[in-house]
């Protein structure tokens, strides 16, 4: 039954080829939601680590410039 219905369907949609097109475009589609969420997490993530950097320099300018040593 099953030997029919892949012998079937090599005939009418090309078989492999067919197959083949289907893996490459849910490939692409992961690959284009992966790449999109991460675009919008660096978006997300970028000013926070900014920040944090900006107040670790602060701080660190802070001891630099203190008086007593």
């Amino acid at each position: 039954m099953l030997t029919e219905v892949l012998a079937r369907t090599k005939r009418t949609r090309g078989g492999a080829r067919a197959r083949r097109g289907q893996a490459m475009v849910e490939y692409s589609s992961v690959v284009f939601f992966l790449a999109t969420s991460g675009g919008v997490a660096l978006i997300v993530v970028m000013p926070m680590l900014m920040n944090a950097l900006d107040r670790y320099l602060q701080g660190i300018y802070f001891m630099i410039n203190m008086a007593i040593p």
